[in-house]
């Protein structure tokens, strides 16, 4: 066989553009009808290729199939049942044999063959995912209310949570969503120019194959977020989200690889809880989601001239799940351009519908301590959730800090002293990588509230870093300590007062704070790079790992 005749298609976007049809049609047609598709070993969802001569081939049996079992005394092409762009192969390919055939017989199967064409075009220019209503492309989408009318939520659920408002705009970089307790935001550009992540909140995001940004979304307490951008094309879109909710966890996909056709995720919901989904496509025109029954799509944009972007919710009940967000191109896109995008946000409630009242730290008491390193890294040896974050080292120092190693952690000081030099930490960041990771160094002594610094946001991974410390000693004698900590919060404050960011302020001096550290937290720190400490969220105060290590400061 030729090297043309041996030409292949990769990925399913690859083989449903040949075909002229969406994603799903192509994979259904290989299960259902024997669509010639090969699969590379170990690859995976996306390891899927096809040779055009097979398809065309297939095409053209599928054809004849068709016309041997409506009409057995004819060999007159049934073009109708083609594929749009199978209609236009099996022409070219056979243009010998119908030349043959009446010129009258031609004009009528080349009617047919354009309407279908034309039919089918509108349909994919018009399709809507599952469960969507039509919405006009042109004018900005947006719902409002607390899911009026949404006939997916189950009454029987006990979700509190509800949306309060969705909407795109096309061609901004900024947007206010209406007042509500989170706000999920998310942006897709045509890609191959310079664009920023938002200002505010946490950040995952997407790049193409020239290292930019075609995709991102952010969550947290900013109502109005913004990014910048060189790109031509670009959408900005956002939903606010209002109620109560006992839990809260967010899930991310993404697909970088050159002309993506989908992104998926997998999540677990582990209450009757409201799911926001945003699925993004760069440098594509179509985007739907798949694998969630009764999603419901609150906001859309699609369609030539513009980029693809779907925001849905559906409410589910505790289970693990996959969501799914397909998209496609126009013809004349760039490949290299193309990325999907996809995060879940799990909003959820106890199942009593009753909101607990937080448990006072005083009644918590009694943290699981760390017997070895193997807790801090390894979820298997966890004796409490979430999962363990890292670790913190302190492996070196200059300037007061020169005698500190690995096992040596003690400096002394007269009291008023300097405490100006460095410290070489090495952290090991366990978290996902669109979590932000503030690392940050507070004295025992002092006011928690105002002494403690940022140092850096970690990225995940082993990192060393340089820690500036410029520290005034005690005027009283006695043993203090200076410790560094991180967390996946919104900011350093969140951190050194051990509050999640969604109670929307920091909670100072409640026995919690990273400075207010006991005498067997800061062992387990400084022996093994992580203590449990009481953290403040939603629910009350909760056990959790919080990566850490300290030095002990002897003031004479």
């Amino acid at each position: 066989m030729s090297r043309a005749e041996r030409t292949r298609v990769d990925s399913w976007k690859e083989i449903a553009a040949y075909l002229g049809r969406d994603i799903r049609t192509a994979r259904r047609w290989e299960e259902e009808r024997g669509l010639p598709v090969h699969r590379v070993p170990g690859g995976g969802r996306a390891g899927v290729y096809a040779y055009q001569s097979e398809i065309d081939a297939w095409l053209q049996e599928s054809v004849a199939r068709v016309g041997d079992e409506s009409s057995p005394t004819t060999n007159i092409p049934q073009a109708a049942t083609l594929p749009i762009l199978g209609v236009a192969g099996f022409f070219r390919s056979r243009w010998r044999e119908i030349a043959q055939y009446p010129r009258w017989l031609l004009t009528v199967v080349a009617t047919i063959a354009l309407f279908v064409i034309a039919v089918s075009l509108l349909a994919h220019r018009l399709r809507m995912p599952i469960g969507t209503q039509a919405k006009a492309p042109e004018a900005p989408f947006s719902t409002s209310g607390a899911d009026a009318g949404k006939s997916s939520y189950p009454t029987t659920l006990a979700s509190r949570a509800s949306l309060l408002g969705a909407m795109i705009r096309k061609g901004e970089t900024s947007l206010k969503l209406p007042t509500g307790k989170m706000y999920l935001y998310g942006m897709v550009t045509d890609g191959a120019s310079p664009t920023t992540l938002f200002v505010g909140g946490q950040n995952v995001k997407a790049v193409d194959s020239a290292g930019k940004i075609g995709a991102a979304i952010a969550y947290g307490s900013v109502d109005n977020n913004q990014f910048s951008t060189q790109t031509n094309t670009h959408v900005i879109g956002g939903v606010s989200v209002s109620g109560s909710w006992d839990t809260f966890d967010a899930f991310s996909g993404s697909n970088q690889q050159r002309g993506a056709p989908f992104a998926s995720a997998n999540f677990t919901v582990s209450a009757d809880s409201l799911v926001v989904i945003i699925g993004l496509a760069s440098s594509q025109q179509y985007v739907s989601i798949e694998g969630i029954p009764e999603f419901l799509t609150d906001a859309w944009s699609s369609g030539i001239g513009t980029e693809a972007m779907i925001i849905g919710h559906v409410y589910l009940r505790p289970g693990t799940y996959t969501v799914i967000e397909n998209s496609s191109a126009a013809s004349g896109e760039t490949s290299e351009n193309m990325v999907d995008l996809i995060g879940v946000f799990v909003f959820g409630s106890k199942s009593d519908g009753i909101r607990a009242e937080p448990t006072p730290l005083s009644e918590s008491k009694g943290s699981p301590r760390v017997s070895s390193k193997k807790q801090c890294v390894d979820a298997a040896h966890a004796v409490s959730n979430p999962r363990p974050l890292g670790t913190i080292q302190i492996s070196s120092g200059a300037g007061p800090f020169s005698g500190v190693t690995p096992t040596h952690k003690i400096v002394s000081v007269r009291a008023g002293g300097s405490l100006a030099g460095s410290l070489t930490l090495r952290a090991l960041d366990l978290g996902p990588a669109f979590a932000q990771t503030p690392l940050i160094e507070t004295p025992s002594w002092g006011d928690q509230k105002t002494s403690w610094r940022l140092i850096t946001n970690l990225h995940p991974g082993q990192t060393e870093i340089t820690a500036q410390i410029n520290e005034r000693a005690p005027l009283r004698a006695g043993t203090y300590h200076i410790i560094f900590a991180f967390n996946m919060e919104m900011n350093g404050g969140d951190v050194a007062s051990a509050t999640n960011w969604a109670l929307g302020q920091d909670v100072w001096n409640d026995g919690n704070d990273i400075a207010q550290f006991d005498s067997a937290q800061l062992y387990d720190a400084q022996q093994f790079g992580c203590a449990v400490d009481f953290s403040l969220v939603v629910e009350g105060y909760k056990p959790m790992y919080v990566p850490a290590d300290a030095i002990t400061v002897e003031v004479n």
